[in-house]
């Protein structure tokens, strides 16, 4: 361990805050490979305990085998959790067991969703970390539960053809968010892509929410009449969307909101700010989660 490292353990200021705040603290997120956790988290400890934290993510240096680890008992009401690979052994664990199956929402690889699914988990929510690998062969169906409300998802531009399977995987869905790497020089166009997102799209009965982010995109490739022409398109395509976003590598982001009048009952798209379409998206992201 460097000289550097932040250990979390009884005697250390951020040990003690942590373990001050068991009562209080809703939200714990540590992303630091310096910080080792030094907190023996056994199922006999009633201490180590913080019942409120509904959202965890704990991406800290590998965890000594001296030390237990039995997260579903030090975190019983987790309901949002962010795997990494430091920590990713611990999911297999049987003693944490009981902390997947009541997860709703999980951030992570492809491989975590398919363990979490093999086991029993009714996530609702999936956030795929861009880093992800999506092999050609992928099934939707081992990976996405049948009752998926939401999934953040990032592909090459050359798979866009996979998505072809996500309507059957998650029927369900209502929030949608894709990210498209296109390399340079690609003879995959945004044109392309994009009317076959809306395509996909299509076929969603309850989807509220749609995002694709263009990454790596030459500058006159995306314009803002492209844009508003897909953004337009899928919301006619698909009655039930609400909100629609559409932005190149993060910067310049579209937004359109369906809005209703009394002369027209199926409702119109208008443009909207960035800081609208933020809103929306945080509404229909994860609408059942706890705000407080």
């Amino acid at each position: 361990m460097s000289e550097t490292a932040c250990v979390i353990n009884h005697h250390t200021p951020l040990g003690s805050f942590l373990l001050n705040q068991r009562r209080t603290l809703k939200r714990l997120r540590l992303h630091s490979k310096n910080m080792q956790w030094e907190l023996d988290l056994n199922d006999d400890d009633e201490e180590l305990v913080w019942p409120h934290v509904i959202e965890l993510e704990l991406d800290v240096a590998p965890i000594h085998p001296t030390f237990r680890f039995h997260i579903a008992h030090a975190f019983p009401s987790v309901q949002h959790h962010c795997t990494s690979e430091q920590q990713r052994s611990w999911m297999t664990h049987p003693s944490n067991l009981p902390f997947i199956l009541r997860l709703e929402s999980l951030s992570g690889e492809w491989s975590d969703m398919e363990h979490a699914l093999e086991v029993g988990a009714c996530l609702r929510r999936i956030i795929i970390s861009a880093e992800s690998v999506l092999t050609d062969d992928i099934g939707f169906k081992a990976y996405l539960p049948q009752n998926l409300r939401g999934l953040t998802l990032t592909i090459a531009a050359k798979q866009y053809r996979l998505l072809e399977g996500l309507p059957g995987a998650a029927p369900r869905l209502k929030y949608l968010y894709i990210g498209i790497h296109i390399e340079w020089g690609s003879p995959i166009t945004v044109l392309e892509i994009s009317q076959y997102i809306i395509a996909i799209v299509s076929r969603f009965a309850s989807l509220q929410y749609l995002s694709v982010d263009f990454y790596r995109v030459g500058q006159l490739e995306l314009t803002a009449q492209s844009d508003t022409f897909a953004g337009i398109t899928a919301a006619r395509m698909c009655p039930s969307l609400c909100s629609v976003a559409i932005s190149r590598s993060g910067k310049r982001e579209l937004c359109w909101r369906r809005v209703f009048d009394s002369q027209d009952d199926r409702g119109r798209f208008v443009m909207v700010s960035e800081e609208d379409g933020e809103d929306s998206k945080r509404y229909y992201d994860w609408p059942w989660a706890d705000k407080s």
